[in-house]
């Protein structure tokens, strides 16, 4: 009798990782969206409504052909902007061409966006170079540790994009990557007017207190 129990506890081990692992199969690939309204004295009227998708961490990885499925869901939140904050490829499974592929159904629908995300930073240099030529072509802006104005009926607001600190020191402890931004980003943070209403792309969500202290108006991260 004990064993026919421990014969059917053994199968129903079995049958449960099974299913857990078929549940993390589902769940990776699917599209979910999450819809956030932000409200705000500082942003201009000419901005009111104004759209942002944000994508990151895709990872190399493919929603239909060129990304086809993940694109239509795009297209069908009517984006002013897609943002796109880092880790676009796996330093493990580089594919550039599956990046750009993405990229040039990403810029046909909206302004696109980029900063680089950790992935980036190990990826080899030529790989990295192929890949930000490949998006500036495409006509990606591409903000390494930069700002742009969007300008809309002689109205705007600035997006600040910084790169991931990964670029500049070998390390994830949060004071250390802090440092390394203030340092990167002194004086472009000087140039950031408090009356305009300034976004943040950023990969690192961990290092939210310091986008709290520069006074960022909304982070995307």
């Amino acid at each position: 009798m004990n064993r026919i129990r421990k014969k059917i506890l053994i199968i129903g081990c079995i049958i449960l990782l099974l299913c857990l692992a078929l549940w993390i199969v589902w769940d990776n690939g699917r599209i979910v969206v999450s819809v956030i309204g932000v409200k705000s004295e500082q942003l201009p009227k000419a901005f009111d409504g104004y759209r942002i998708v944000q994508v990151s961490d895709l990872h190399n990885d493919e929603f239909g052909e060129k990304n086809e499925i993940l694109l239509k869901k795009i297209k069908s939140l009517a984006p002013d902007m897609i943002a796109i904050t880092g880790d676009l490829l796996d330093s493990r499974r580089t594919d550039v061409k599956k990046a750009i592929d993405f990229i040039n159904g990403a810029v046909e629908i909206a302004s696109c966006y980029y900063v680089t995300g950790n992935h980036e930073s190990r990826m080899e240099k030529n790989e990295y170079k192929e890949l930000e030529q490949g998006m500036i072509e495409a006509g990606v802006i591409v903000l390494r540790n930069q700002m742009f104005s969007i300008k809309k009926d002689q109205e705007q607001i600035t997006i600040v994009g910084i790169d991931d600190p990964r670029f500049t020191i070998a390390t994830d402890k949060t004071e250390k990557m802090e440092r390394a931004l203030e340092e990167k980003l002194k004086t472009l943070l000087e140039e950031v007017s408090e009356e305009e209403y300034t976004i943040l792309l950023s990969h690192r969500p961990e290092l939210f207190d310091w986008y709290c202290k520069q006074e960022f108006d909304l982070v995307l991260s």
